[in-house]
């Protein structure tokens, strides 16, 4: 008899500021470590207090897992002997935008590539349309892990929903921003091309 594969329940993230997205094309964090599909979502000081539902499902993953209390878990997060998927904006000021004010980020990854829809539920196809900057939620699951004595709880990404556009944060910037329109037009760019014949 086939066994049913487990589901991965979905949770949802706030919405929050998109960073570092790589939704179409995998991505090594670092050289050597295996490319994975991820986004980093940045949300402000008074933002961050929606963050609680997700920070106790992650209490509760690492409790069940290592046999710790929540103040146990705390302690050893501020003695980094666990990792917790919530940082301060903070640690990546340099940066700049958005992580330049006393919030906390959240980074998700995973291995499969997650789908991505507007804000109307339907299908983002082009690449292009999500980017470091735009608003954005992401559906994800609590993942605890023991790897080689490194212990933690991570955030398995499912799939991300843009929110609404934003201001690019960085990467290659809009045509129609750089340039202003040039006089002229084909009729002029064809009789440019009858003189090269000649």
């Amino acid at each position: 008899m086939a066994t049913q594969k487990k589901e991965r329940k979905s949770l949802f993230t706030p919405i929050g500021r998109a960073a570092f997205c790589h939704l179409f094309e995998p991505h090594a964090i670092e050289e050597g470590k295996p490319k994975m599909y991820s986004i980093t979502l940045a949300f402000d000081a008074e933002k961050t207090k929606e963050l609680r539902e997700l920070k106790l499902a992650c209490f509760k993953a690492g409790s069940e897992k290592f046999g710790k209390t929540v103040d146990e878990l705390k302690v050893l997060h501020k003695k980094g002997k666990f990792h917790f998927p919530w940082r301060p904006n903070s640690d990546y000021d340099e940066y700049g935008e958005p992580f330049n004010d006393d919030g906390q980020f959240i980074s998700l990854r995973s291995k499969d590539q997650p789908q991505v829809v507007d804000k109307r539920a339907k299908p983002i196809i082009k690449a292009s349309e999500v980017y470091s900057g735009m608003y954005a939620r992401a559906t994800y699951a609590v993942w605890p892990f023991d790897n080689n004595g490194k212990k933690g709880v991570t955030l398995l990404l499912n799939n991300v929903q843009k929110a609404s556009e934003g201001e690019r944060l960085a990467g290659r910037p809009d045509a129609e921003d750089e340039f202003e329109a040039v006089e002229g037009g084909d009729e002029a760019d064809d009789d440019n091309d009858d003189d090269a014949d000649v």
